[in-house]
């Protein structure tokens, strides 16, 4: 099950905030909310409320805040706002003021099943060389 969260018609650049969701994707909910906190980008507190509504949204749901998982983190381009400003020689300069549209939905991840753990090859080799000095002390005595 999904919990999904829209904000639209957010007055950011589609390609900067693209930069902001692009850092959250398949990561853990709140492990993407630290990141946003700290992250420098001016997209980043758009999309970190994105997120937590879309948390809340989970916990209404009664989904486990521990296990949710950003599934998908989509940002779309919105309407253009087309402004001008006067120019030299009467010229007139377009300027566009792009928009976007964010979405985010996490879902709760699945259990996975917890394979027991293997043993490294460093491992291995302390253990080999404990027991063969275990064996030279003992010929050492004799």
């Amino acid at each position: 099950m999904q919990a999904k969260a829209v904000a639209k018609f957010v007055k950011i650049s589609p390609r900067k905030a693209r930069l902001v969701v692009d850092l959250i994707r398949n990561k853990k909910a709140n492990d993407a909310v630290n990141i946003l906190n700290f992250s420098v980008k001016a997209a980043a507190k758009t999309v970190s409320d994105v997120l937590k509504n879309a948390m809340t949204i989970a916990k209404d749901r009664e989904m486990n805040q521990d296990k949710l998982i950003v599934k998908e983190a989509l940002c779309d381009e919105g309407p253009r706002l087309k402004r001008g400003i006067a120019a030299g020689r009467g010229h007139y300069r377009k300027i566009n003021k792009q928009m976007c549209h964010i979405t985010i939905a996490v879902e709760e991840a699945e259990n996975k099943e917890v394979k027991p753990e293997i043993k490294s090859k460093k491992s291995e080799k302390t253990e080999t060389k404990t027991v063969n000095t275990a064996k030279v002390l003992k010929k050492e005595k004799k």
